[in-house]
């Protein structure tokens, strides 16, 4: 039993271990701006992984221009996301796969960026959520 597991997971690993979304799901997310509280929000879980297209409603805010990074909260990186410009709605749009996080909470902030080399302004805040199972 233990070499049929073995030789399970070697397969697993060469095929790589991410498994493909089952389904897509639009979120339009509201974040929080420096001031405010900052909100937590569901994305789904490992085990049956979603295609989220994150809408981060960003019409508050007159720059077009953003670096939005994902932190695990032990401060873990997981994604930097430069120059990324939103839409006509005033939504930036960010598409993950829920497969790709463990379970647990991951700090987004979303800032502006100077394009003339100064440091962006914090413009947004939120938590996503992904569920163990």
């Amino acid at each position: 039993h233990a070499l049929a597991e073995a030789k399970r997971l070697r397969t697993a690993v060469a095929l790589g271990a991410l498994n493909a979304p089952t389904s897509t799901r639009v979120l339009r997310l509201a974040p929080a701006r420096p001031e405010q509280r900052v909100p937590a929000y569901p994305i789904g879980g490992r085990t049956t992984p979603t295609l989220a297209e994150l809408r981060l409603d960003l019409s508050y805010v007159q720059a077009t221009l953003f670096k939005v990074t994902i932190k695990r909260d032990d401060g873990t990186w997981f994604a930097r996301l430069d120059n990324q410009l939103k839409d006509s709605n005033g939504d930036l749009r960010v598409g993950v796969n829920t497969g790709v996080f463990p379970a647990g909470l991951y700090d987004v902030t979303v800032e502006t960026v100077n394009l003339r080399g100064g440091d962006g302004e914090l413009v947004g805040r939120l938590q996503l959520r992904v569920d163990p199972g």
